[in-house]
């Protein structure tokens, strides 16, 4: 934004007081000046801005907000208004009149949005081309030398410097840090998503794999349960072949000793059935 320009229209600006301010438990709300007026003399707007409500009272005041600002100019002492809230005014436009009030003057002051914040110096914010004068001796002292304003005692606040609106250069190029801190959000939640995934399929894996040499210690125990009962069935066949041949040769030999050769089992049995009887 530009600095500000000549509130009275004059060319001259008198002070009447300097640094002064509405005072509260926390901290000054208010940093003004007061600036010699004549009644019913119109005083102008320092900036472009936008009116943010009009008084009417025996201390009447219109506050304007001032383009690409987060604070308020107040122009007290004031009514008649050429404007109303919400109208868009342009620095060196009248507003309206000084009050009729014994000593008038216009008190020209700033205040933060935010009451709770000191507010901005207004001085800071003028053109340093602008005439400033006093017949006052304490401001004298204070803010002048040689008749002329010291503005050393203040800030250059160089035109776009102060909360001026933002290149749209550096807006984008924010927008974009912006977007792509959204997008490193989301890779991290990703990350930490897939690594929740990895841990528990490393979990899944750690339990297969003593699952599997679980199993693989009951197939070995298996295979040499298998193995032994392979010897104890292989013996036991054995044996019931040895068995088997011993019948046969038992049998081959009854028949030979007792001409019952070709006889069948049924007629052997029958025959040692006789034999045994006969032994009675």
């Amino acid at each position: 934004m530009a600095k500000f320009t000549d509130p009275t229209g004059n060319g001259a600006i008198y002070l009447t007081q300097n640094y002064h301010g509405e005072k509260t438990t926390a901290v000054d709300t208010q940093c003004a000046i007061d600036i010699r007026m004549k009644k019913n003399e119109y005083f102008h707007s320092v900036c472009d801005g936008t009116v943010e409500l009009t008084t009417t009272s025996s201390n009447g005041y219109i506050s304007i907000i001032p383009t690409g600002m987060s604070a308020r100019v107040l122009y007290v002492h004031t009514d008649r208004y050429l404007v109303k809230k919400g109208d868009s005014v342009k620095a060196g436009q009248k507003l309206g009149q000084i009050q009729d009030i014994t000593g008038c003057h216009l008190h020209l002051g700033m205040k933060n949005k935010d009451n709770s914040k000191n507010p901005p110096q207004i001085m800071d914010y003028f053109d340093r081309s602008l005439n400033f004068k006093t017949d006052y001796a304490d401001i004298t002292k204070d803010w002048f030398v040689n008749g002329k304003l010291n503005w050393s005692l203040f800030k250059d606040l160089s035109y776009g410097a102060v909360e001026s609106p933002e290149d749209p250069q550096i807006t984008e190029l924010k927008k974009q840090v912006a977007d792509l801190n959204k997008s490193i959000d989301s890779y991290k939640a990703s990350i930490i998503s897939l690594q929740a995934q990895i841990d528990s399929l490393a979990k899944e894996k750690k339990d297969l794999t003593i699952n599997v040499t679980s199993l693989k210690i009951e197939i070995d125990e298996g295979k040499k349960s298998l193995i032994e009962l392979q010897g104890k069935y292989d013996s036991l066949y054995i044996e019931k072949n040895r068995l088997e041949n011993e019948k046969n040769e038992a049998i081959a030999q009854l028949n030979s000793s007792n001409g019952l050769s070709g006889a069948s089992t049924g007629e052997l049995i029958a025959e040692i059935w006789k034999r045994i009887l006969k032994l009675k």
